[in-house]
């Protein structure tokens, strides 16, 4: 049988392979269905995705962007502005090669450091105001209300009521005073350190005996100020200001007034008014700003009259421009002048913060024979980061400024002349001889042991000069007056510090006409650091003293030195004395001091001196009783109050020290009406 035939059972058994493989060669087909419905999958899965990520950032992106905010860095391009704060063109940030400094157009640069503050914003700058007025007429010539100020804005001419400061003494102190008929121009005023009840003002410049009106006004100097209005009346001085258009409250009734402590504050508009009354020989007319008002019909429908009204006597008048005019001349008020006459005060209010030297307003009142003007500089809202660096000649900058620009329009005039001024002849001051009122030859010297520096020089031929000695450390601007009333040629400044290098000079002072010399030649010293040395053990020789902490002195003659360590500080005591039994002690405070302690008497035989210096914070004194001794005690540097010792030698210092405003002034605390 043929092996290649297949049974039936064979072929029956072989065919289901070949239709299983005729069914796995079978190729799938590719339908446009399936290709739609793959797309659309897709397309639904990432616009899915778009949204989810889009929810995502909308919910979460402000807390990613404040949690990463300082990891941003924003480049602005750099702006360019004229000098009304217009926006003049941007600078791109696209990257070029750098050029040389003289390559840059002079425009270019003088636009950015003119906009130097506007690239740099500050939340709130530096405001002011200014007012000019006719004195003759009372029209307003021109009002300034602000640095940007514009028609129906906050204007500072009115609604900003400040301190003026030392602006006020003219007001309330000096042309009262004069009007009095009790004072003059020439009068000699206290400049004194003193206190008024609980008031105790101080001076910038030192103090003395006496000083003349004109001085005292050129100098800006507070106690004289304070010192009339107590010797007139506080009540005459605020009637005085009333009648000059001052708005007042009862609660001004005190000495603060005298260096414009005043509770309302006052504005530049009030200001200027009071001053043209001295311009307009007494007279003072309203300050206005509408002469006439018509209607269609060229009908007048208002017009203002002038009511000058006489507010003082033209002689006050004359002699207050008299003094003003030194301010300008030769005082604070120097950068106040122009091509013109001037007449004018300062006035600088301090930041009311301990320890900051800055200023919270400056002023600047003044008046030309042709118009009077006020000059107001400082913050809307001052506080400790917003405060004037700068003084009252800032402010009488300005003023010079503007009115040397505005006084150009009208003719040029002299300040008026009361006859009777006219038909005196005028006071020859006597003539000094030139060295009566120079002093030379200054000279200076440390003394390590007493650690005191000996100053001397050449006087002056004259009996009844006084010496004035004044002193500046290195770091400071400006002198300082640390001894006055010198008679002989010799001083000793116990308050230089070691390490420090002071300047000192030295002028005369004639009480007879109230006049100052110029200044001596100055001379220059540096004080050295002393070695650090143990002190050395309480040592008596002559006597049978023991450590010097209170205990029994006793000898028939002790003419011994003792070194004296007290409890808790170091002081240093000499005792001279004749058959007399001591206690010699030395007291101790918290810091170091060079003094005679505290020296008790067991016995009234014998003679004493006690003196002692104490710098710094605490007080020492000294004491020894005989049938007669003295005390001296030297006063601290910075202020405080001497005792002289009376016939039992006792002394003290308290170290008090007064606040020294200078031109500036604090009284009461008065309300600032900010926007």
């Amino acid at each position: 049988m043929d092996n290649n035939k297949l049974s039936r059972s064979d072929r029956n058994k072989e065919q289901p392979k070949t239709m299983k493989k005729t069914t796995k060669n079978k190729k799938k087909k590719i339908s446009g269905k399936r290709v739609f419905w793959t797309l659309f999958f897709t397309c639904a899965f990432a616009i899915f995705c778009a949204l989810a990520g889009y929810l995502y950032i909308t919910v979460n992106g402000e807390r990613l962007l404040q949690a990463n905010k300082d990891k941003l860095t924003v480049h602005e391009t750099s702006k360019v502005f004229d000098r009304n704060g217009n926006l003049m063109g941007e600078l791109s940030l696209q990257k070029s090669d750098p050029v040389q400094s003289e390559d840059i157009p002079k425009l270019l640069k003088e636009a950015f450091v003119a906009t130097e503050d506007k690239r740099c914003p500050d939340d709130q700058p530096v405001q002011g105001s200014m007012v000019i007025m006719n004195q003759e007429s009372g029209a307003l010539v021109a009002l300034l209300g602000g640095r940007d100020y514009t028609r129906g804005g906050y204007s500072r001419v009115t609604n900003s009521r400040r301190q003026p400061g030392s602006a006020f003494k003219p007001i309330v102190s000096y042309a009262p005073a004069l009007e009095s008929g009790k004072f003059d121009m020439y009068s000699s005023l206290s400049n004194k350190k003193q206190c008024f009840g609980s008031y105790c003002p101080g001076n910038l410049h030192g103090y003395s005996d006496t000083i003349g009106m004109a001085e005292a006004i050129q100098k800006s100097e507070n106690i004289p100020a304070v010192w009339l209005l107590n010797q007139i009346g506080v009540n005459t001085g605020f009637k005085f200001a009333e009648s000059l258009g001052i708005q007042l409250t009862e609660d001004d009734k005190n000495l603060a007034m005298a260096l414009g402590g005043i509770s309302k504050g006052t504005n530049t508009l009030e200001m200027a008014q009071a001053y043209s009354a001295f311009a307009n020989g007494g007279k003072m007319n309203e300050a206005y700003a509408i002469k006439k008002i018509v209607d269609s019909d060229e009908k007048p429908v208002y017009e203002h009259k002038d009511s000058a009204k006489k507010v003082m006597s033209e002689n006050t008048a004359y002699q207050m421009t008299e003094m003003m005019k030194k301010v300008v001349e030769d005082g604070t008020g120097r950068k106040a002048r122009i091509d013109r006459p001037v007449a004018g005060k300062t006035g600088t209010t301090q930041s009311g913060y301990t320890g900051v030297k800055s200023n919270r307003d400056v002023w600047f009142v003044g008046y030309t024979p042709e118009l009077t003007a006020a000059v107001w500089m400082g913050y809307d809202k001052p506080d400790k980061t917003h405060l004037l660096h700068n003084s009252s000649p800032l402010a009488a900058s300005f003023w010079g400024k503007v009115m040397e620009q505005v006084v150009k329009d009208f003719p040029q005039k002299e300040f008026p002349v009361p006859d009777k001024v006219k038909d005196q002849e005028p006071v020859k001051e006597p003539e000094q001889d030139q060295n009566q009122g120079h002093v030379s030859g200054l000279s200076a010297d440390y003394n390590i042991d007493t650690q005191t520096v000996t100053l001397g020089w050449n006087g002056v031929d004259s009996g009844n000069a006084q010496y004035r000695i004044y002193r500046k450390e290195s770091s400071e601007a400006n002198y300082s007056l640390i001894l006055d009333g010198v008679t002989s040629t010799t001083a000793q400044d116990m308050g230089a510090l070691p390490g420090m290098t002071y300047e000192y000079y030295v002028t005369a002072y004639f009480p007879d006409s109230s006049t100052e010399s110029d200044p001596s030649n100055t001379v220059q010293i540096t004080i050295d650091t002393p070695p650090d040395e143990q002190t050395p053990p309480d040592q008596n020789n002559g006597d049978n003293g023991q450590d010097g902490n209170g205990n029994p002195d006793n000898g028939n003659t002790d003419n011994g030195q003792g070194g004296d360590n007290g409890d808790m500080g170091n002081g240093n005591g000499n005792d001279n004395g004749n058959n007399g039994n001591w206690n010699d002690g030395g007291p101790g405070n918290s810091g170091n001091g060079n003094g005679n302690g505290n020296g008790g008497s067991n016995d009234n035989n014998g003679s004493g001196h006690g003196g002692g210096a104490n710098n710094g914070n605490g007080g020492s004194s000294g004491d020894t009783t005989g049938d007669s001794g003295t005390g001296t005690i030297t006063p601290p540097e910075n202020g405080g109050t001497t005792d002289n010792g009376s016939s039992d030698g006792t002394g003290s210092s308290d170290g008090t020290t007064f606040q020294n405003p200078g031109d500036s002034s604090s009284g009461s605390t008065g309300t600032v009406t900010t926007p």
